[in-house]
């Protein structure tokens, strides 16, 4: 996404100490129904903050390019921008930035909490990688190569759902007389998303066949 990354940098570095360009920028917005708002401003600290301010271009590009064409500013800054607005693949990027932002920057800040239960972890970055094939199919083929091989947490967080009460109850075989002990079915009364039981029975499957080979 480096023509959108130069896209939104540049936009930032056009409106910092320009009142006059920020008040065009606002009657733009205003013409297409849109508020008088600034862009988000990306920190490079917080990922979430780029997302936001790239789903935010997204959905303001119209107006946005329609002020860039109307101004008569002719800065070096307005013409750098008018150049890079002049490429298709601006449009491309800006609509995926905001097709994956918003699940995204929810997984992230989930992520960041405290006391987040390893499970939990997996099945947010399988949603994650699910959502960045549906938005950037071949695109997302480094991230998949990492979740299935590289991840440090590989083969800890394969493992870990056989400890996970939640989850445990499915994977009985059903008219089996197995049984979970009352002390641990005792902790598994949170409802369980189909989903979510669909991803742990995925994640088990190439265990199960591996271990049915092996004997």
């Amino acid at each position: 996404m480096k023509l959108a990354d130069k896209y939104i940098s540049s936009f930032k570095s056009v409106l910092v100490k320009a009142p006059s360009r920020r008040e065009e920028l606002f009657d733009a917005l205003e013409a297409k129904g849109y508020r008088r708002k600034l862009p988000p401003t990306p920190v490079i600290t917080r990922w979430c903050t780029w997302l936001e301010t790239g789903s935010f271009h997204h959905q303001h590009l119209n107006a946005k390019l329609e002020w860039l064409q109307e101004t008569e500013d002719d800065s070096a800054m307005i013409h750098t921008l008018k150049k890079i607005c002049g490429k298709v693949e601006l449009k491309e990027q800006l609509y995926k930035i905001h097709g994956v932002c918003a699940g995204i920057a929810s997984a992230i800040k989930t992520l960041e909490k405290r006391d987040l239960p390893s499970c939990d972890v997996w099945l947010l970055l399988q949603n994650v990688l699910d959502l960045t094939q549906d938005v950037l199919g071949r695109e997302s083929q480094k991230l998949i190569a990492y979740m299935e091989g590289r991840h440090p947490a590989i083969s800890f967080w394969n493992d870990v759902q056989y400890f996970d009460p939640r989850k445990a109850n499915q994977f009985i075989e059903p008219g089996s007389d197995e049984r979970l002990p009352s002390t641990l079915n005792s902790m598994a009364r949170m409802e369980v998303g189909i989903h979510e039981i669909r991803m742990y029975k995925s994640i088990r499957t190439p265990k199960i066949i591996q271990s049915n080979s092996a004997h």
